[in-house]
């Protein structure tokens, strides 16, 4: 097939089209309408081929490509730096005003949170182009089932990280990240992530117990070993659901 009967086109997307997936009308060669679904998470400039939809010569045809180009502007740049801000100071005053009331432990969730909010946009920011929705879920994972126990014992800030504040934290970005980075099935990535959130936090809290120092490539050793019996049940789950189905 002649590489010159190939049709290259720009497709503009917001953000929140990129990000959550649609499916556009576009036009093509001589005026045809084509429906193209764009799924959720595609990167700019991903190209995406429609075979038999470029120029056509005879019994020749070529194929119509679609370049992806995610806009972007300073409005949007300048929002999400604030909220960045915002979720940051909003996060650490929590933690502070609230650090001697009653229900301080769910203050101290919420305050870090909001923290880990504010990382996240930040990291957007700075790398757009690298962060889709797994890599979100993976950001989400390490930062709240690596932080609490590593604030517990002393190697972070010095804040009063209860067990429950922790324990919290962990199951919260076990399922997010679980249900971001393997989205379907949903119940095998939600238990899967559930249980490799709180064993990474256990595993990190003892492996770093009674150490003075550590290097961040142990961390993420102990976080990979940490999370690997939740991916396993997670896998089996799958597997096990995927044969119920395909038996009925």
């Amino acid at each position: 097939m002649p590489n010159d009967l190939d049709i290259t086109i720009e497709l503009h997307l917001h953000p929140l089209l990129a990000w959550y997936g649609v499916t556009q009308r576009i036009q093509g060669v001589d005026g045809k309408e084509l429906l193209v679904k764009i799924p959720a998470g595609i990167r700019n400039k991903t190209r995406l081929r429609l075979k038999g939809e470029g120029k056509r010569v005879g019994i020749d045809e070529g194929d119509l490509y679609l370049e992806v180009q995610i806009e972007r502007s300073n409005l949007r740049l300048l929002q999400r730096g604030l909220l960045a801000l915002g979720s940051l100071v909003i996060g650490i005053f929590l933690i502070w005003h609230y650090s001697s009331s009653q229900f301080y432990d769910l203050w101290l969730v919420v305050g870090y949170l909001m923290n880990v909010i504010g990382i996240i946009v930040l990291t957007g920011i700075l790398w757009d182009k690298y962060l889709g929705k797994r890599e979100v879920g993976c950001l989400i994972y390490v930062l709240l089932c690596v932080g609490p126990p590593l604030i517990i014992n002393n190697f972070l800030f010095d804040i009063a990280f209860s067990w429950f504040a922790a324990f919290t934290c962990a199951t919260i970005g076990g399922t997010i990240g679980g249900l971001l980075a393997y989205p379907k099935p949903v119940l095998p990535s939600l238990i899967g992530g559930l249980l490799a959130g709180n064993i990474a936090l256990a595993a990190i809290y003892y492996y770093t117990l009674y150490r003075t120092t550590i290097w961040n490539y142990e961390i993420a050793v102990v976080l990979v070993l940490g999370c690997l019996p939740g991916l396993g049940i997670g896998w089996l789950l799958k597997n096990i659901l995927s044969n119920f189905s395909s038996g009925r």
